[in-house]
Parts: structure tokens; sequence; C-alpha cells
């Protein structure tokens, strides 16, 4: 005999739950993290803001996907994102390459299976190998837009 209070959630209420776990809480934190920004610079809180990347003359916040943190600083070496998503990375002479040049130099760098045509993440240092982006690598580099 179970507890009077000892209830088990069916199935399908948990799928339900774990769906929002995954899509919903992300969505809305990625559009507050879209959201946020875009109030700040209304209101010309970006007025004396200097260019992160001083080639470019343009001014960056940084969005991680994982833990939803914003914040103005470059947590690492972010790559930068072209009009259709695809990421480069600026090199010292003011080139773009689409590998990361500091790649080696992490503890978690991303991986291609070319069998099963999709990116894993592995930890240098404990040798793990993950299919889910660690908080590292969930940097985006994102335009403040005037």
């Amino acid at each position: 005999a179970s507890a009077p209070f000892d209830h088990q959630v069916p199935p399908s209420a948990l799928d339900f739950m774990a769906l929002l776990k995954r899509w919903l809480g992300p969505s809305i934190v990625l559009v507050l993290a879209i959201k946020i920004p875009w109030l700040l610079y209304k209101a010309n809180y970006f007025t004396h803001a200097k260019p992160i990347d001083a080639k470019l003359k343009e001014v960056y916040y940084f969005y991680n996907e994982v833990t939803g943190e914003v914040q103005w600083e470059e947590p690492g070496d972010v790559p930068y994102e072209d009009e259709h998503g695809l990421r480069y990375w600026v090199t010292p002479a003011g080139e773009k390459t689409t590998e990361d040049p500091n790649m080696m130099k992490y503890t978690w760098i991303e991986q291609y299976s070319e069998e099963l045509k999709r990116a894993f993440f592995f930890n240098q240092d404990t040798q793990e190998s993950s299919w889910e982006r660690p908080p590292d690598l969930a940097w985006r580099r994102i335009k403040v837009q005037e």
C-alpha cells in the first residue's frame, strides 16, 4: 500500500514536463536575452559604450545558450556569426577562419562525427565525450543593433 499522498505521474505528463524544461525554458531565456539589451539600447545605455571589437567597430554582448547568462565582457574565444549563422573566428592578422585557432588550449572542444553527421563535445582533460554542449562552448556573440 502506498501513502495517501504518494502519487505517480503518468508518463505522458513526464514527457510534457521534459519538453517544457528542454525547449520552453531556453526559449524564454533567449527572448529575454535579446529583449533586455534592446531596451537598454533604446534607453541610450550604450551612448558611451566602446566597441568590443575595434577592428569591426561593432558592439557585442555575449549570451550563453546553456546557462542563460548575459554579459558584456567576452568570456573567451567566442566566434562571430555571418548572416547565414555560420561561425567564424578572426585571426590576429584580421583574416576570417572557420576553425578556432585556439581550440586546443581549451578543456572542451567541439568535434564532428562523420558517421552520425552531428557535432559532439570532447573534454581533453577527462577524455569524456558528450552530445550535450557544455556551458564553456555555449557562448554566442550577439551584435547590438542600431
